[in-house]
């Protein structure tokens, strides 16, 4: 599920061209599939992704797509690549709502807001996958509960629970940090919270681009004590 188009282009456009129009447009390639997304202003929530599905000897199809968790600029970046492969490249498309019909775009947020919102998002989602695994384990069998009465070994589901336990913990650690980031990243105290020396291997990922300086901060932080981290947030 989600959102998809399909643009048809003539062959008279290379592919070469195509790809430079996709280039141009802030997109990524991954090996055979243009991808843009993960801006640092948080707009794009899925980001969208495009790929040469199909060919003949008239024409290259295209394939424009969103995932269903698109939100308002995921599908306006997908409108403004429609619009800039119709203009440039004389293509048609079909999309879900019709041939050459764009997506609706609403629902825009960005900045803190939208930080926020895609840090409860992806703890839903790991709480759904957390949810699978734990459904898919089955029970213990009578050999695995007469092991743990005799010898005291951990039957395979207390030993899953103890797992799972500890993955949920770093699960809302990673929540409040990436909640701590988004708003750090756009705070109007920023200059008075940033009073840290880094170290010099966090200097060289800064410069590197690897990691933002809000990332590098708040891994200095503790967010497992629910009173520390709530210190952290107020201040």
């Amino acid at each position: 599920m989600g959102y998809d188009a399909y643009v048809n282009i003539k062959k008279k456009y290379t592919k070469s061209a195509i790809e430079k129009i996709l280039i141009m447009m802030d997109y990524k390639k991954r090996e055979e599939v243009f991808y843009c997304g993960n801006d640092d202003e948080y707009k794009l929530f899925t980001g969208v992704y495009v790929w040469l599905c199909e060919e003949n000897e008239q024409e290259r199809i295209y394939r424009v797509r969103a995932p269903i968790f698109a939100m308002g600029y995921d599908l306006q970046k997908m409108n403004e690549t429609l619009r800039s492969l119709k203009l440039y490249c004389d293509a048609s498309f079909e999309s879900d709502y019709g041939r050459n019909r764009y997506f609706p775009e609403n629902n825009f947020i960005k900045y803190a807001e939208s930080g926020c919102y895609f840090a409860v998002e992806r703890l839903f989602n790991n709480f759904s996958i957390l949810s699978m695994a734990l459904n898919r384990y089955p029970d213990d069998i009578e050999g695995d509960k007469a092991m743990y009465e005799m010898y005291g070994l951990p039957t395979p589901s207390a030993f899953n629970a103890n797992v799972y336990s500890t993955y949920l913990c770093s699960l809302i650690e990673e929540y409040f940090r990436s909640t701590y980031i988004a708003l750090l990243k756009f705070s109007s105290r920023k200059d008075k919270i940033l009073n840290v020396k880094f170290s010099p291997y966090d200097l060289i990922d800064i410069s590197n681009g690897k990691k933002t300086v809000e990332e590098v901060f708040a891994s200095t932080l503790s967010f497992q004590n629910i009173k520390k981290f709530v210190l952290i947030f107020t201040i």
